[in-house]
């Protein structure tokens, strides 16, 4: 009997049990290496997926204030260390459109806290589909196969 155990955090989450029967379609596993991939998978996948955009990953320094009201204005350094991405990712966001630009200062960008978060959780939900459909696929494929 297999347990269905999801990965998961406060809204989004994610059966690993599609990744096993792929894995068990190829290889013959016992219950201990069937529970031992099941938590690798978990592993990698809270440690991938569900990286906590804690605040003390903002590098705390004088250029990080509060304006518009009490919203944290970042740069896009701050912004990057923040959410766990490259600043040129982050800035290629900006000048995509998917993170508002809120201020401009020279040739610097500086984003809200807020609206970052926001783009932040829709990229990963967006990872967390991606991921269950490339689980059923490759189950369906190794269905479809006889595998």
């Amino acid at each position: 009997m297999t347990t269905t155990r999801k990965v998961q955090s406060s809204d989004l989450s994610l059966d690993v049990q599609p990744l096993i029967n792929a894995v068990k379609e190829q290889v013959a596993l016992s219950a201990a290496k069937e529970r031992a991939i099941r938590t690798a998978f978990e592993r990698i996948l809270s440690a991938q997926l569900l990286k906590p955009a804690a605040a003390d990953r903002v590098k705390r320094s004088k250029s990080a204030s509060k304006e518009a009201g009490e919203e944290m204005v970042l740069t896009t350094q701050q912004a990057a260390d923040l959410v766990g991405v490259s600043r040129p990712y982050l800035n290629a966001r900006i000048d995509a459109g998917e993170i508002p630009l809120y201020q401009r200062v020279g040739n610097q960008r500086r984003v809200l806290k807020s609206e970052l978060m926001a783009w932040h959780r829709q990229a990963r939900r967006k990872q967390w589909q991606a991921i269950k459909q490339l689980g059923k696929m490759i189950s369906d494929e190794y269905e479809a196969v006889g595998l």
